[in-house]
């Protein structure tokens, strides 16, 4: 959907954010008259929309606006001719347009032109005659818009034409189908016809009933309000809601994630309006990114990237959700206070316009008269003053309405209660009214752009959101002055990030970094610095759940959340003591910011289970092969596991006993524990595996496999900062998908563990069944069949090198018999159908021998369109003649777009040009 249609999604029943667009394009193959009776013919003719309840928009130029070009006439008797020809009156089915509804410009320059909008009459009768067209009505809505491009705006304002007229057109799936469905194939016109009552849009509402107990009522507010009733209220919540979900998924589904930049931040304008409008339905937690899954059900056929890409959307939504929950409430708080702020005054404004007014009525009644008002005045400023105690922003309420204005109000009033008879006091307080009514009157009805550029820069809240949450106040908002904060914040924002991110020699953190990962996946930090390594950037965090990698384990991927915006943390490494926080994008946090971060935990499990694995696995090598297999390295991520070990290769009842072994293990479900222990103790105890090579510090860590926890007597002991599992039942299961050699003497182990390893056996059982019924062979039998089939091919394979032997054989001596004989040798030059190289130098090897002691060979074969090879063979007397095979394959290469050479009696070649091989051979 267009970005300036945003506020209006969710106060209709037919603008979208996310909508599938039906249209046609020609650049230059048909225009005007075409286009129209083809979307006549498919509106009318094959989906059966009814002729009589049609209408047509055609552009008729407002001159005195400066509207371009003339009434569109060509479009007009296109229209005219089909309504005539289904008796129906032109002049009451074609509606002229102005510029603002039927000429269309998507900027102040470039290609522009008429359009054509047909639209639907949607009333019971269907009797409106055309009045309700672009008149705002959800009773008559444009179904299809014809934009014909045909002239060029001009910087200047004028407009050229084209050289290329072309066509595009563009209709709403969603609207179509809410026609067709609402009115039950154009048989019923009176239930309510909205494109949220389709089966698009029915089974998200019915998730959204039951996550939030209320129910949908198909409402709609009156035109330009946000909804009078508590009813219209949630129903506009739910069609936002609805709509915007479909985005997000979809977006997130194609790797576009909201952000803080260009299309990004649309996505995360989209996303807090739908949070924001979540609270009328009683959402206090995350609840948006549960709709993922309903959306995916019903539209994986359509757009499988929604399927399968179903847990990372849910994820970057929750995420995102979940930041901007953390300040959206006191972000309302703050919005709340200053509406109530903005309220007073315009009561204060309206008193004191009514002191002005009775002060001069008083006068004439005598200075106790004057002294009562000016109490009464002084009495409801204290109250308005009062109110600046509360916890707004007091910087912010001082631009509101200054509070020295109010003081100077409360001053001057107490005078004339002091001295009542006093002309100066009494045209002092007057005085202070009028100047106060003049100071205020241009924000009495204005959220100031302040008020609005703090909610956005501490609470996250995007303008339109708090535009539109202004206006259900009844109050317009300031854009001028939120555009103005803006651009300070940016340029501050510029010189501040130049000074505040560092190169990875410049780090200045000298605390490590405390990590937590070990027993939470979320916590607490401060940004304490912004490292640039290699073009990414890096936040350093006071501490983090993130395990930076190190040990063969991988890095954490996670999210970072600060001042109401979310960072993507791609990957976590250490420089020295201090963790390095990878994040996406270009605009980091501020140095000294509050920081949530939380860890990818489906990743972070994922690599536990990997890492917990070479812990079994290495026991199980110790027990299959014998204690003398020692760990030379390993690799642990989400995806698989390697472990390397010195050892001569395994014999395959090895590697299926080890592999057996681990899963044995997996099943015991064993507790897994971690112990701190000083590391004098970790070397005295022979049962602890550690590395030599590896630095450890005075206190190590010990994760032990079985045993009482922290006893230290697990059957499975070793020195090991990383992560793991709580027990070896998480493991799943554990498959070994590759043995192989590394070194001299290092062997290395691939595996996988969990869902991985489940998805490796169900594609093996696959594979078999598809080999089983392929063969007709039962699954248990396949071994023999393919050694019969072994033994089958290789019997074939022997007859056919016989068969081609002979075919060798024969086409040598058939090539001998066409030699040409100069006297001085006899010669073959020949294209032949060999069907390899070693094809190509056998038979040049058996025809030599059949031209005797003069014969000179050239032969030539292609294998493919860019490969080409050539052989020639020289008899000793040839060679003794002066002709030399080594220097005739090269002149023949040198030809075809290659090189060859050799030995004078044999040589071969090759080239890329195969078309040229035959006229090369020719000339020979």
């Amino acid at each position: 959907g267009k970005h300036n249609d945003l506020e209006d999604v969710g106060m209709d029943t037919y603008h979208h954010t996310f909508f599938e667009m039906l249209g046609n394009w020609s650049f230059g193959d048909y225009f005007k008259k075409e286009a129209i009776a083809w979307a006549w013919e498919l509106i009318t003719e094959v989906w059966k929309f009814p002729k009589e309840r049609l209408y047509a928009t055609v552009y008729c130029p407002d001159k005195a606006k400066g509207d371009p070009a003339e009434v569109d006439r060509e479009a007009y008797d296109a229209w005219a001719e089909l309504f005539s020809a289904a008796g129906l009156d032109p002049k009451v089915h074609i509606v002229h347009g102005n510029k603002k509804d039927n000429f269309w410009m998507m900027g102040d320059t470039g290609p522009c032109g008429p359009c054509s909008e047909l639209h639907m009459d949607l009333t019971p009768k269907g009797d409106t005659a055309g009045s309700l067209v672009n008149a705002g009505s959800p009773l008559c809505i444009e179904i299809w818009n014809l934009v014909f491009m045909e002239f060029n705006a001009n910087p200047d304002g004028t407009f050229s034409p084209l050289p290329a007229k072309n066509v595009d057109t563009g209709m709403g799936f969603e609207r179509a189908a809410s026609i067709i469905q609402c009115t039950k194939n154009f048989t019923d016109f009176s239930g309510v016809i909205s494109n949220y009552e389709t089966d698009v849009f029915s089974p998200i509402f019915r998730e959204i009933e039951k996550l939030s107990g209320k129910k949908y009522c198909s409402t709609l507010p009156a035109a330009g309000t946000q909804g009078a009733t508590e009813q219209e209220k949630t129903d506009v919540a739910f069609r936002v809601i609805a709509d915007h979900i479909r985005t997000l998924s979809f977006a997130v589904a194609d790797g576009i994630a909201p952000g803080n930049s260009d299309r990004n931040y649309v996505l995360r304008r989209i996303l807090r309006r739908a949070v924001r409008h979540g609270r009328t339905l009683g959402f206090r937690e995350p609840f948006f990114y549960k709709l993922v899954d309903v959306l995916a059900d019903t539209m994986g056929d359509a757009f499988p990237e929604i399927r399968s890409r179903r847990e990372a959307v849910r994820e970057t939504i929750r995420v995102e959700e979940e930041a901007f929950n953390k300040t959206l409430d006191a972000g309302l708080a703050i919005f709340e206070e200053i509406i109530a702020l903005k309220n007073a005054a315009k009561e204060l404004r309206a008193g004191i316009a009514d002191t002005m007014r009775l002060s001069e009525e008083a006068e004439k009644g005598g200075n106790a008269a004057l002294a009562k008002i000016a109490d009464n005045m002084a009495v409801a400023i204290a109250r308005y003053i009062a109110k600046f105690d509360k916890p707004v922003n007091t910087d912010l309420a001082r631009r509101i309405f200054t509070r020295s204005d109010t003081k100077a109000l409360y001053t001057t009033a107490h005078a004339v209660i002091a001295a009542p008879e006093s002309a100066d006091a009494l045209a002092n307080f007057r005085g202070t009214l009028a100047n106060f009514l003049a100071v205020s009157s241009e924000l009495a009805d204005v959220f100031n752009g302040e008020a609005a550029f703090l909610l956005y820069d501490t609470y996250g809240f995007p303008f339109d959101l708090t535009a539109l949450m202004a206006r259900e106040r009844g109050f317009s908002t300031d854009e001028k002055t939120f555009a103005a904060l803006m651009a300070e914040q940016r340029e501050r924002a510029r010189a501040a990030q130049k000074k505040q991110i560092v190169s990875l020699s410049e780090i200045r953190t000298k605390e490590a970094t405390l990590f937590l990962g070990y027993e939470t996946l979320s916590a607490e930090a401060t940004v304490l610095e912004i490292v640039d390594s290699k073009g990414k950037l890096a936040v350093v965090l006071d501490r983090t759940p993130c395990y930076a990698e190190m040990g063969g384990q991988v890095g954490d991927a996670g999210t970072l959340a600060a001042r109401g915006r979310a960072w993507k943390i791609l990957d976590t490494r250490k420089s020295g003591n201090v963790f390095l926080h990878f994040i996406e994008g270009r605009e980091p946090p501020p140095v000294g910011a509050k920081a949530s971060v939380s860890v990818d935990e489906k990743r972070r499990r994922a690599i536990e289970r990997n890492h917990t694995a070479t812990h079994l696995l290495h026991f199980a090598l110790h027990s299959v092969v014998g204690k003398d297999v020692a760990q030379k390295g390993s690799f642990v991520s989400d995806e698989k596991l390697t472990f390397d070990f010195n050892s001569s290769a395994l014999a395959p009842e090895q590697v299926s006993e080890v592999e057996r072994k681990v899963n044995e293990l997996i099943l015991a479900d064993s507790r897994i524990s971690w112990t701190e222990i000083p590391y004098e103790q970790a070397k005295a105890d022979a049962r602890i595996i550690q590395f030599f090579g590896d630095k450890y510090g005075d206190v190590v860590r010990v994760v032990q496999v079985g045993g009482n926890a922290h006893a230290l007597d697990g059957y499975s002991m070793e020195l090991c900062g990383g992560t793991h599992a709580r027990a070896t039942g998480e493991l799943g299961l554990f498959r070994i998908v590759g043995e192989s050699a590394i070194a001299a003497g290092v062997r290395r182990i691939e595996a996988l563990t969990g869902m991985a390893a489940y998805e490796h056996d169900v594609g093996e059982t696959r594979l078999l069944k598809k080999l089983s019924e392929k063969t007709k062979t039962p699954v248990a039998d396949l071994p023999k069949k393919f050694e019969a089939l072994a033994e089958e091919k290789s019997a074939l394979e022997k007859r056919l090198a016989a068969l081609r032997q002979k075919e060798l054989a024969q086409l040598a001596k058939t090539l001998a018999a066409s030699a040409k004989d100069d006297g001085a040798a006899r010669r073959v030059a020949a294209v032949v159908p060999a069907e390899t190289p070693n094809e190509l130098r056998e038979l040049a090897t058996q025809l030599v021998g059949l031209l005797g002691e003069n014969g000179v060979v050239a032969l030539g074969a292609a294998f493919g369109a860019d490969k080409v090879s050539v052989v020639a063979a020289c008899a000793p007397g040839a060679v003794k003649a002066g002709t030399q095979a080594g220097k005739l394959v090269s002149a023949i290469c040198a030809k075809l777009g290659g090189k060859g050479g050799g030995k004078p009696d044999f040589a071969m070649g090759g080239g890329k040009d195969a078309a040229a091989l035959a006229s090369v051979f020719a000339a020979l």
